[in-house]
């Protein structure tokens, strides 16, 4: 079941905050609030939906409450928790193969967001949903790093071939959210994003200094941003870049709390960072008051996604979001490129669409290219 179709009660929404806290969890409270009956069916779905699986597992283990659940939901449970945790330890094997690849050529790079949990928070990165990695490339080298890892088997992941060879040039500068270049996909299958700048629109002028501040980490990652550039990084980039997407906010609260209770502290990351980060502690805290007294409207944006008109509304809001987002796109790339954007080169139009050179479907494939654009523009993807 969808979780936009999925109503949890005031006891399912204070276990599902509570599973939030994984090396501090109110074990008295969890229990309590499973021996009063829970609609365990209704939390999953809900929990399915924000990617928070291994936590409620975890949770559900801590306190030893896993009588409690239906059986198949707890194997659906530890099914979803085992592949998070495989995949996670997979992303930062690649994550640091990838970073001594590029230290080989002298080209340094710093994991960002949830690879560097690994280090900084070991046990609750096998809980955290990853999506891709985050690389952090000086900007003046980012295209030699992108070229170096296409030439070891790395391929674009949404792409198709770059048009006229300027895949990492005036195309790059013309995506969405320019601080990376468009996505590479790894041997192993893994997205990876070369970052650039920071993410979050943070400026440019904290660059250098997180360079500065860097940890050479052990285990299977290489460099990684200190735990207070990690804390104001993740803040930034969850109420600033994804100001529009609260599906992150629950995740981020766990994340808050992973990285103070390893002692990254929020007092030096506010004053470095500023307003984001000042906002997510507060959101840490009113997430703790949660567990205790929980109302779908409580803690100012982290709960709400548990309510039932959450999803359709944040729905709409993402579809605008990815249009503006779309046609900004297809203006840039215009811009950069002229007509060649709309109108490549046919050696290019036989690769993209798997035609031959000298095929009588090639002409039809340019007749296509202004369409798609218009359908992509009014569809928003």
């Amino acid at each position: 079941m969808p979780p936009y179709q999925t109503w949890l009660a005031a006891p399912e929404r204070a276990f599902l905050l509570g599973s939030l806290f994984d090396d501090a969890l109110d074990l008295e409270r969890l229990r309590d609030l499973a021996g009063g009956g829970l609609d365990w069916a209704a939390l999953v779905s809900a929990t399915e939906g924000l990617s928070l699986e291994p936590m409620l597992l975890n949770a559900i283990a801590e306190a030893g409450v896993a009588a409690a659940v239906p059986p198949g939901l707890h194997a659906r449970l530890e099914d979803e928790a085992a592949r998070n945790a495989a995949k996670n330890a997979l992303y930062a094997h690649a994550a640091g193969r990838l970073q001594r690849r590029l230290a080989q050529a002298g080209i340094a790079t710093l994991a960002l967001k949830g690879t560097a949990l690994a280090h900084h928070t070991p046990g609750y990165f096998s809980l955290r949903f990853q999506v891709d990695l985050d690389i952090l490339v000086h900007p003046g080298e980012v295209d030699r790093a992108a070229g170096l890892l296409l030439g070891e088997d790395f391929t674009t992941s949404d792409l198709g071939p770059a048009i006229d060879g300027r895949l990492f040039g005036a195309l790059g500068e013309a995506r969405p959210f320019g601080h990376h270049l468009p996505p590479l996909l790894s041997p192993e299958g893994v997205t990876v994003e070369l970052h650039r700048e920071l993410p979050g629109h943070l400026a440019a002028r904290f660059d250098e200094a997180i360079w500065a501040r860097a940890i050479q980490a052990g285990g299977p990652v290489g460099a990684v941003p200190d735990g207070v550039d990690l804390l104001g990084i993740l803040c930034a980039h969850v109420l600033g870049g994804h100001r529009g997407e609260r599906r992150f906010l629950l995740r981020h609260v766990a994340d808050l709390h992973a990285l103070t209770a390893a002692g990254a502290s929020l007092e030096e990351a506010e004053r470095i960072y500023g307003p984001a980060v000042a906002a997510s502690a507060r959101l840490l805290e009113e997430t703790r008051l949660a567990v205790r007294r929980p109302g779908v409207l409580a803690a100012r944006g982290a709960e709400v996604v548990l309510a039932p008109w959450w999803w359709p509304w944040t729905r709409l809001q993402r579809s605008l979001l990815v249009r503006g987002a779309t046609l900004e796109a297809q203006l840039g790339l215009l811009s950069a490129i002229g007509l060649g954007s709309f109108f490549p080169s046919p050696d290019y139009m036989a690769e993209r669409y798997g035609v031959g050179r000298r095929s009588p479907l090639l002409p039809l494939t340019y007749l296509w290219r202004p369409v798609r654009a218009l359908l992509r523009l009014v569809l928003g993807r």
